[in-house]
């Protein structure tokens, strides 16, 4: 087995080894029929019908000591190379339709994963659960306020944990002189230990940071790409203080690679305690406000409780507290609302909700586009192949099986 599995590797060497044992064998047989009185081509010629068919020998001894189906596809991937080299402008053509219907579908695919499909990369995902308003209009959605938040992780029994979440795409990073927009989200500490997270790098905000009442902590932590490309990946960056909207701040972590926020279509370059938003607007006071529902709102279900379990709970809880949860409906001249608990693993996405029945009609049509790049492509390639049906003649008749040539063509394929 392993000299076989050596000829695969040196295939040129053995052959000329295999030439010159088969040259010494001739010319062995014609020295001997040359000292029984033959002329020199008279003695090769009889040394050759003794032998046989050379050909034959070297393909009978490629066979015992090397791999046939192996040697055959090289063969044959070496003579499909060949065809193409004498026909290039048949193979770019079917190199760029496939290309094309490859392309496009790689690109809406892609489009569509991370929009439809991806899940946050967290621990066990499929245990989280989104919580938001959801009126009779299609993709009516409304975040949650701050009190009803707080609500929640005093009335939930079905989830071991709940965070709060906002994205801020205004706030400036002072450095040198210079000031540039970056995106911050902004979440309560108990965020860590709901998704499972570890940072990087250093250490996450404590349990109950950015929560109402408790004292504002000016903290920061990183996400990896945006540590990599403005920090240079320099580690020593913790500790060091930062300025966020003419706020200092210090950086305490790095968050983990590929974990950019909850919202997939805006990816956060830093990480703050929710309380940063009142150091920042202390005038605005969302946290204070039943009428300000801006916060994602995120919990992790206990052992054992199902969506359905958390959405009974929530609905159990907006009897409970009515002028709480439905404040924004007076707002809205009293339309249709309830408190939603929905799958959370693959995080809130607004494009999602608006944009999914176009992507999958475009998925579809872009799967449609491919079937026919293929079926041209196959009519290209049967056209190519009756064109060389006096070729497969000649080679049928020295001895080539009707399984071999369709190997053949099936590998120039």
């Amino acid at each position: 087995i392993l000299s076989r599995c050596a000829a695969l590797f040196r295939w040129r060497k053995l052959d000329r080894e295999m030439d010159d044992e088969l040259r010494a064998h001739l010319e062995m047989a014609a020295e001997e029929h040359r000292r029984r009185g033959m002329s020199a081509e008279e003695a090769r010629a009889a040394a050759l019908r003794e032998f046989g068919g050379v050909t034959q020998v070297r393909e009978t001894v490629r066979l015992r000591e090397g791999w046939p189906l192996i040697e055959n596809l090289r063969r044959d991937g070496g003579y499909a190379l060949r065809q193409m080299r004498r026909a290039p402008g048949f193979a770019a053509v079917v190199v760029l339709t496939l290309a094309l219907g490859i392309g496009a579908n790689t690109a809406i695919f892609l489009l569509t994963y991370s929009l439809l499909l991806k899940s946050l990369p967290v621990t066990d995902p499929g245990r989280l659960v989104l919580y938001a308003f959801r009126g009779d209009a299609p993709r009516s959605h409304v975040n949650l306020s701050y009190p009803l938040y707080e609500e929640l992780q005093q009335s939930q029994t079905t989830t071991s944990g709940m965070f709060a979440w906002w994205n801020d795409t205004g706030i400036r990073l002072e450095e040198n002189g210079s000031s540039e927009e970056i995106t911050a989200g902004m979440a309560t500490g108990s965020m860590f230990r709901v998704l499972g997270l570890h940072p990087y790098l250093g250490r996450e905000f404590e349990e109950k940071a950015g929560e109402r009442g408790q004292p504002f902590r000016p903290e920061v932590l990183l996400s990896y790409d945006f540590w990599r490309t403005h920090f240079h990946a320099d580690p020593g960056i913790l500790g060091q203080t930062i300025e966020l909207s003419r706020i200092k701040v210090t950086v305490i972590g790095i968050l983990p690679s590929g974990f950019s926020g909850i919202i997939p279509e805006t990816p956060i370059d830093v990480l703050l305690p929710l309380s940063y938003e009142k150091a920042l607007e202390p005038k605005v006071a969302m946290m204070d406000s039943n009428g300000s529902f801006w916060l994602t709102v995120m919990g992790r279900l206990q052992a054992g409780q199902t969506v359905a379990s958390a959405q009974a709970a929530a609905a159990a809880l907006s009897r409970n507290y009515p002028d709480l949860i439905f404040h924004w409906n007076s707002a809205d001249g009293g339309a249709c609302c309830h408190l939603s608990v929905e799958p959370g693993g693959r995080g809130e996405s607004w494009l999602r909700e608006e944009y999914r029945d176009p992507l999958l009609a475009l998925e579809a049509l872009c799967g449609l586009m491919m079937v026919l790049c293929a079926v041209n492509t196959a009519l290209l390639i049967l056209a190519r192949v009756s064109g060389r049906l006096h070729e497969f003649a000649v080679r049928s008749a020295l001895g080539a099986s009707r399984g071999r040539l369709v190997a053949q063509v099936l590998l120039e394929t």
